[in-house]
């Protein structure tokens, strides 16, 4: 699909399996991967020292939303005040990291985290490369009805069947 979207033909490309490792793509054993660019290429980049480059899948004609928060409708109606309070935690969490995402960087390395592979390089690159994702005039987790056009025709073009009612913001009004 992404690839008939922008003039390639499939047949020109091999496409191999891939798990979460940079190592195909550090070593040259690959030219591409589709992987979160919060991340990969700050990794690459560390364990191999060459620059990784990426594109969105919304700047190449699949423009879609992720990392929504999914719940099954009893959710929505059962516990609604729980994903309120998620929502309003969640979004003081982003706006805190909008203002200066260096600001936790050092406080969280000698916590939980240390071990996981996180360092303070690490953070501060998914930060500044998340932020601009994540940011929208109306808050965190917003969409306006373009956004949500968007989305249900993408998840079309690839065979899933949407409708608009299955994109509920009226929680956001909650917080």
């Amino acid at each position: 699909m992404l690839l008939g979207l922008n003039g390639v033909d499939p047949s020109t490309v091999k496409i191999v399996p891939y798990a979460f490792d940079p190592t195909p793509l550090a070593t040259g054993q690959v030219d591409a991967v589709v992987d979160f660019m919060t991340s990969l290429p700050y990794i690459v980049e560390q364990t191999s020292g060459k620059k990784a480059n990426y594109i969105l899948f919304y700047d190449s004609g699949l423009p879609f939303g992720q990392d929504f928060v999914t719940v099954t409708d009893d959710t929505l109606k059962n516990r609604r005040k729980d994903l309120v309070g998620f929502l309003r935690a969640s979004r003081k969490g982003w706006d805190e990291d909008f203002k200066n995402g260096a600001t936790y960087l050092k406080k969280y390395e000698d916590t939980w985290f240390k071990g996981n592979g996180y360092t303070p390089g690490a953070s501060e690159f998914h930060s500044k490369a998340q932020n601009p994702l994540m940011q929208h005039p109306n808050g965190v987790f917003a969409l306006d009805d373009a956004a949500i056009e968007h989305n249900i025709a993408t998840l079309e073009k690839v065979g899933i069947k949407v409708t608009k009612d299955m994109f509920d913001n009226s929680l956001l009004a909650e917080i």
